[in-house]
């Protein structure tokens, strides 16, 4: 069990290293209703490519620590599920959600932040955790979001990796693929809970400020990022899990 939580701990680093640039602009498409290139030569523009890692920061640490209770929990739980990788996927996709949702908040309100000068973090993190408590946001808004699309969207990442992972044994092609297929289905969830997030909105209202075509755009992004992350983190894994 402890190889299985060290394993995803340090394959959760994958997801910032290699995730977070696309998910900086992943972020800012949501918000503006922008295509990407015109978000990437922005950024570039006024922010700097370090503009790129904006929020870095609790995301790796968010990261790390999600994989390794993600999937310490799925590898706990299926026992329970008559080794059924879609239930177990079910229930530790809830369970990060917990963990997720204060990081994504805090993620994308870093990602938003448009003024150079806040690109030194302490200065950032301190004015957030005063705005915290002004109770000028709460840190598990957009929680309900956050649970329907980890819940099901993990039980489609860790039952089509498994289901592929038993035709033919190649976690870097299978980790890529169970990536895309779970943020299709998860990335208009993710888009209104960026948008609520971010703005501080509640679900009514983040929901009426965003038009229809705004819930997929940007996922040609999310797709690219989902196969490069997920591949690194199930093939990282599985070889750090064998040896550890």
């Amino acid at each position: 069990m402890d190889n299985v939580f060290f394993s995803g701990f340090i394959a959760g680093s994958f997801q910032t290293f290699f995730g977070h640039p696309l998910d900086t602009i992943k972020t800012r498409i949501q918000l503006k209703n922008k295509n990407a290139f015109f978000i990437t030569k922005e950024l570039f523009k006024h922010e700097g490519i370090l503009s790129l890692y904006k929020g870095c920061t609790f995301p790796l640490l968010g990261g790390c620590l999600l994989n390794a209770i993600l999937f310490s929990t799925e590898h706990k739980v299926l026992h329970l599920c008559n080794q059924n990788h879609i239930y177990s996927g079910f229930i530790s996709g809830i369970c990060s959600s917990i963990i997720m949702c204060p990081v994504e908040l805090i993620k994308c309100k870093f990602q938003n932040n448009l003024y150079k000068n806040n690109l030194n973090n302490k200065l950032t993190f301190n004015y957030l955790y005063k705005s915290y408590q002004q109770k000028q946001f709460k840190l598990y808004n957009g929680l309900f979001l956050t649970l329907a699309r980890d819940s099901i969207g993990f039980s489609i990442y860790f039952g089509s990796y498994n289901y592929l992972q038993s035709k033919k044994n190649n976690p870097l092609l299978n980790g890529g693929i169970a990536g895309m297929l779970s943020w299709i289905y998860s990335y208009p969830f993710d888009t209104i809970k960026t948008v609520q997030q971010t703005h501080d909105l509640s679900f009514k209202k983040a929901y009426q400020t965003i038009k229809f075509q705004q819930l997929i755009r940007g996922i040609h992004i999310v797709l690219i990022r989902s196969f490069i992350v997920n591949a690194g983190i199930f093939y990282s894994f599985e070889n750090i899990k064998n040896i550890v």
